[in-house]
């Protein structure tokens, strides 16, 4: 049951809507897709969202992520979508925010305040390389292309170094175009891509996650999970994938930790 205890209530009815559709459009077209990051501890957890979560968060692997892409081409990058009991159809844009896939209702895809627009961001699972050497450069590289592509670096959030890395970074990206950098960033995230190697991680997530690897059958199969008052898909391997991420996931963080985070 959705309470405003955080005053975050009428943005996350806004959000479970938009996974209702969501669902029915990922149902309709055949494309398997997990609950993941906060959402996906939601369901674990609350049954629903975390009481101060304010996005939500899916991910699925390189070859259904392809798919839902191609899929949104095909249908001119915008669907209309209208579930049973409805009056009329929400239109929703696959939209891109530096270097995370995000759907949006159309009219804010090109709002960069992702704090004040509810979305549904898109993860994928990519292979992470077994040569510890290549995993190192992949990522390395991918840091580098996430400096390039922010657009408003907020230096107090690092130590000294890193402040350093993202000025140097930062200051390349300028001589690039949004278009050569997103498609850096998607071929330096497909390296390895098809190899199956023995651990996988999520090459479009926050820094911090960069350096995760998540065991390579967590996505082989799906449930479907109360959510509020829907029935979403989870991955087999969600305890695998929760205890990667946050450890004793169980266990809500202090009072003081719990806010919502953005890029």
């Amino acid at each position: 049951m959705i309470t405003n205890e955080y005053g975050v209530a009428e943005r996350q009815e806004r959000l479970l809507d938009m996974m209702k559709d969501f669902d029915l459009f990922m149902t309709e077209h055949k494309i398997r897709y997990s609950l993941c990051g906060g959402t996906l501890l939601g369901a674990i957890r609350h049954q629903g969202f975390i009481p101060w979560d304010d996005d939500v968060d899916v991910i699925m692997d390189r070859s259904n992520f392809e798919k839902l892409v191609t899929t949104f081409q095909s249908l001119g990058n915008q669907v209309a979508i209208q579930r049973d009991g409805q009056t009329s159809p929400t239109e929703y844009v696959f939209s891109r925010t530096l270097w995370i896939y995000r759907i949006v209702v159309k009219g804010n895809e090109g709002d960069e305040n992702v704090a004040s627009v509810p979305t549904i961001d898109v993860f994928t699972m990519d292979d992470s390389p077994d040569s510890i050497f290549v995993r190192k450069m992949k990522t390395l590289a991918i840091k580098a292309l996430q400096g390039m592509m922010r657009k408003r670096p907020v230096l107090s959030n690092y130590a000294p170094f890193y402040r350093i890395c993202l000025i140097v970074t930062y200051v390349m990206g300028k001589f690039l175009s949004d278009a050569v950098k997103f498609k850096m960033y998607d071929a330096v995230s497909k390296i390895g891509t098809g190899k199956r190697a023995s651990k996988l991680t999520a090459y479009n997530a926050i820094y911090q996650f960069l350096d995760l690897r998540y065991e390579p059958d967590i996505l082989d199969s799906f449930e479907r999970r109360p959510f509020e008052d829907a029935l979403l898909p989870v991955m087999g391997g969600y305890d695998s994938y929760l205890t990667t991420q946050y450890g004793d996931y169980m266990t809500p963080p202090p009072p003081e930790e719990r806010i919502s985070k953005h890029i």
